[in-house]
Parts: C-alpha cells; structure tokens; sequence
C-alpha cells in the first residue's frame, strides 16, 4: 500500500483521539491537562516524523510547487511544537485548557490540509511504485512489517 493510505489511516487515529481528549479537556484539572499534552505531543511528534521522512523529504525533490507545500506544512509543525511547548508552561487550569483546545484544533486544521493539498500532490508527483516503496518502509518503521500487515 501507499505511505499515503498509512498515513491517512494514522489520522483517522489521531482524529479520534482528538475527539476524545477535546471532550475531556473542559473539565480536566491542570495536570490532567498536561497528561492529555503529553498523551497528544507523543502521538503528534511519532506522526510528523514519520511524515517527514517518508513523505515530505521525497515528495519536496519534485517541484517547487511540492517544495512551498511541504514547506508550509513544516511550518504548521513547528506551530504545533510551539503549541504544546506553551501547554507544558501554562500556570492555570483555565489558561491550560483553552491552549489545548486550541492545539486540538490546530492539529485538525493540519491534518486537513495534508489531506486536501500535499497527499494528491504526492500521489501526482511521484511514481506508485515510489509510494508503496515509502509505504513499506513506513511499516518496518512502526514494527509491523511481517505482522500479518500486507504492502
């Protein structure tokens, strides 16, 4: 399969647990707040540097079309990063509570840009072969290859 069924299966995931946390963010006190920051910062983090890797370093060699998307991409990244760093810090429940639903909706505005700009880029600019190549390495990557996970 494509890296980019892989990672749109990884978002339908992190959409999920969005969802969720978003639902329990309201009424979480400030450490739980910041254990559902750390919860999303290892699940986002996992993704993007996967992403990175697997899809934005070959796609961004193929024009400069792909090369501004990526870049843009890259920069919500590092919006995210500065996001969750800025939870880490937040001193009141409330001030905690609304960087992360904040955060949360970042993400999600993220991950749909993904999906309506850079994945049909990717999956116009480089070859099919290419994808499932990415895609095979996305899986030895995350440890499933051999685990009854087919390319």
């Amino acid at each position: 399969m494509s890296i980019v069924s892989y990672l749109l299966g990884e978002h339908g995931i992190l959409y999920a647990l969005l969802d969720q946390l978003e639902e329990l963010a309201p009424g979480a006190t400030l450490e739980q707040v910041r254990a559902l920051r750390d919860l999303l910062a290892e699940a986002i983090q996992s993704h993007a540097e996967l992403e990175d890797e697997f899809l934005f370093e070959p796609l961004e060699r193929t024009s400069a079309r792909a090369e501004a998307a990526v870049r843009g991409m890259r920069t919500m990244h590092d919006d995210i990063d500065h996001l969750l760093d800025d939870l880490a810090r937040a001193e009141g429940e409330v001030q905690a509570r609304e960087q992360f639903l904040n955060l949360a909706a970042l993400a999600k505005q993220h991950f749909l840009a993904e999906e309506e700009a850079v994945f049909p880029l990717a999956e116009e600019a480089l070859d099919l072969r290419v994808l499932e190549e990415l895609g095979r390495r996305y899986l030895e990557r995350r440890g499933l290859l051999g685990m009854g996970v087919h390319v």
